[in-house]
């Protein structure tokens, strides 16, 4: 058993000298290979203990203070035992990707499974464990957890820390976007989780690097915050309309349910040109909201609230009645942006970019914040450490990520600079919305080595696009390898020749570890679908496939093994196809 507190031999102390040497090089800005190797076995070494865990925090050595837990210098281990047929059902739970894109899934509650939860060495029994997430909760590989320490008893905590989010990054294979983003809004003055990695094992399977993000909750509120009693809204794809005002998911004072303050808010985006910034102002802190604003630009986090009405947190404080706005789920961060446009279409930055002189100013507090914060050796150091840390990363992702950090700053200088640069929007379509079915059979084998993916034997398919049933098409296709950010994945390709000539495509993504015979959710995360044209003017993306199974009677990913199956869905469409 572990040693007593007090002790000054015990593990948690080695671990503590060994993470301090892995953050000693993490500060190094670009050190030599040969040393993030070495630092790479430090760091397995200093994570892993054969000592039998800690009962609990009575017996446990020194106690760790929040910062030190979420520092990025500090890989959290995170061993969970449950049930296997309750893991199994907490894998499968979550929206189905059809119900995410058309809002009719915005209220979901996953169930809470007792489990017994070691971090860092020390033992937390019958702890609740769910799964969590909008888009990533439709992950049944890796999904995205939320563990509640106290749920079973009130008032035990890791250290005073009672919850912990785990996300999987299944958007950022780099394992660096998440916790990078968090520290640069910090870094500008503003309110964001404390954020690290996460080591995270389930009844012994290994699910690789997730992100420790903190919570945020009362605890995290009382940090930023005089008063931490007000009302915390979460926005998923819902902005400040009149017709989603209970599409915010309340987070504090639920039984309560009062929502005056968000029908203010929606009120004030109604004024004037003329009487906006007074009515506006009466209920948002406009100024730390340009901040917010600035540091998504900044951070490029296209899916947050300005560009996207995604992905936020805001939170009205009580003492001052104003509204405050937190990033959330920022693994998509880190755009790439392809022209001088400027994230705008949430309904407050819109009306607020509307004022030339809320514009003049948004646009200098961007290029002042970016000129303050954006530090290349201190984000070079991070993604070394992140290297060190997270041996799933994908090193081609963190060379991306290296060079987006060195060029970020004069790519800001040329977006805000001279003439203002327009709001960024997206093409309309009149076919964006349209739900269509979709099934098919197929029977060939795998071929593991060809891209693009080699024709082979049977493939038929019956599908309704733009409204409309596709007919007259003749389809080939074949199983192979296809690659995503992530790595290559086993898919099963359609082709076929519309009666216009055009060429339409189908791709079935499947789980690597779900290609195998059986029943297979089209739950939008590993196994789904994509639809595209080519050719005339719905050349390009045409939708996804959700909502349905994909059943394989043989799979296989060795060359020439069989695969063979059926399935059925729902497409959702972008943009037209005809």
């Amino acid at each position: 058993m572990g040693r007593g507190v007090g002790s000054t031999g015990g593990p948690l102390s080695a671990v503590i000298v060994c993470r301090a040497l892995v953050d000693l090089v993490s500060r190094l800005s670009r050190p030599a290979p040969w040393l993030v190797a070495l630092l790479a076995n430090v760091s397995l070494a200093c994570t892993s203990d054969s000592s039998e865990p800690y009962d609990d925090l009575s017996s446990a050595p020194a106690s760790v203070n929040p910062e030190e837990l979420f520092s990025m210098g500090h890989l959290v281990e995170v061993q969970i035992e449950l049930d296997p047929l309750d893991w199994e059902s907490l894998r499968h739970q979550g929206r189905d990707l059809i119900g995410v894109y058309t809002g009719t899934q915005r209220e979901y509650d996953y169930d809470y499974f007792e489990a017994t939860v070691t971090i860092d060495g020390v033992r937390h029994e019958r702890a609740g464990l769910r799964k969590k997430g909008f888009w990533g909760s439709l992950s049944v590989e890796r999904p995205s957890l939320k563990i509640d320490i106290d749920r079973s008893d009130p008032g035990a905590s890791h250290f005073g820390v009672d919850k912990f989010t785990l996300n999987n990054g299944f958007a950022d294979p780099s394992r660096s976007n998440e916790c990078l983003s968090y520290q640069l809004f910090a870094s500008a003055g503003l309110p964001a989780s404390r954020c690290n990695l996460a080591h995270v094992v389930v009844n012994g399977q290994d699910l690789g690097t997730y992100s420790n993000v903190e919570s945020i909750d009362k605890q995290m509120l009382a940090r930023h915050f005089s008063d931490d009693d007000g009302n915390l809204y979460e926005g998923q794809l819902v902005d400040f309309e009149p017709a989603d005002v209970d599409a915010l998911e309340l987070k504090t004072n639920e039984k309560k349910n009062d929502r005056s303050d968000v029908e203010r808010l929606v009120t004030a985006l109604e004024a004037s040109d003329e009487q906006l910034l007074e009515q506006l102002g009466a209920i948002v802190d406009i100024g730390r909201f340009r901040d917010f604003w600035a540091m998504e630009m900044i951070a490029g986090h296209w899916d947050g609230y300005s560009n996207n009405a995604n992905n936020y947190m805001a939170y009205r404080d009580p003492e001052t009645g104003l509204f405050s706005f937190m990033p959330w789920g920022t693994d998509n961060a880190f755009e790439r942006p392809r022209s001088r446009t400027i994230y705008g279409r949430g309904r407050i930055a819109e009306r607020l970019y509307g004022l030339p002189a809320e514009r003049a100013r948004f646009l200098a507090r961007t290029l002042e914040l970016a000129e303050q914060i954006w530090d290349v050796p201190w984000l070079t150091a991070h993604l070394d450490q992140v290297a060190i840390s997270a041996p799933d990363a994908v090193p081609e992702l963190l060379e991306e990520q290296r060079q987006f950090v060195s060029g970020r700053l004069e790519q800001l200088r040329g977006i805000v600079g001279g003439k203002p640069p327009p709001i960024r929007r997206s093409a309309s379509s009149s076919c964006a919305g349209t739900v269509g079915d979709i099934s098919g059979h197929f029977a060939t084998t795998f071929d593991p080595t060809t891209t693009p993916l080699s024709p082979a034997a049977e493939f038929q398919v019956q599908l309704s696009l733009d409204g409309a049933a596709v007919s007259g098409v003749e389809w080939t296709g074949s199983a192979g390898f296809q690659s995503r950010p992530s790595g290559p994945v086993p898919a099963v390709r359609y082709t076929g020749t519309l009666p216009d000539e055009r060429e339409l495509e189908l791709i079935v993504y499947v789980g690597p570890s779900l290609f195998e015979p059986g029943t297979h959710e089209f739950h939008g995360a590993e196994t789904y679908g994509t639809i595209t044209v080519q050719g005339g003017s719905g050349d390009g993306f045409v939708g996804n496939v959700g909502s349905g199974t994909l059943d394989l009677v043989e799979a296989g990913t060795a060359p020439d093994a069989p695969v063979r199956g059926s399935f059925s869905g729902r497409i959702y469409q972008f943009g037209c196809a005809g």
